[in-house]
């Protein structure tokens, strides 16, 4: 085995199982921003091979540079109602699955997420999902089940 420098500025790599292809993720410290290249393994990007074409620019996503578009490529739509269904599903399966005491303290654990869930339609920010759930919780009279959202500054605009 050798080591050989293959590009500057990496800050994280991974293989592919079959060893051929790499993906390197680079950053520039002076402008914060982190870049995607899908590389063959071991080999110099083309715009840093002494045998590459000098035509190459690295700034231009495409399979020339390797570099990857993904704010381009990627969208995300986050459906605000459907993420705190999925939210309130995972607690509630969670704490299903958890739970040192089964019985659930003899209540009916999926009755009453029943009756919580019939709420989730109504609310119009993640802090009412946030209220919600710790009630949820507090239906179960445990001292030390908690859950949490995210901070106030972070939270979204109001679902309408």
């Amino acid at each position: 085995l050798k080591e050989e420098k293959l590009m500057d500025g990496v800050s994280n790599f991974s293989l592919s199982q079959d060893l051929q292809n790499m993906i390197v993720s680079t950053s520039d410290p002076e402008e914060g921003e982190e870049s995607y290249y899908a590389l063959v393994a071991g080999q110099k990007p083309a715009f840093d091979s002494e045998d590459g074409p000098e035509e190459v620019d690295p700034d231009r996503p495409g399979p020339e540079s390797g570099l990857l578009d993904l704010d381009g490529r990627i969208g995300l739509e986050v459906v605000p109602a459907e993420e705190w269904a999925q939210i309130f599903e995972d607690l509630r399966r969670y704490v299903s699955e958890s739970l040192f005491d089964e019985a659930c303290g003899g209540m009916d654990w999926e009755g009453t997420c029943k009756r919580y869930e019939e709420v989730l339609p109504r609310l119009r920010s993640r802090s009412e999902l946030t209220d919600l759930c710790l009630e949820l919780l507090a239906e179960l009279g445990l001292s030390h089940v908690n859950f949490g959202g995210p901070e106030e500054e972070e939270e979204e605009e109001e679902c309408s």
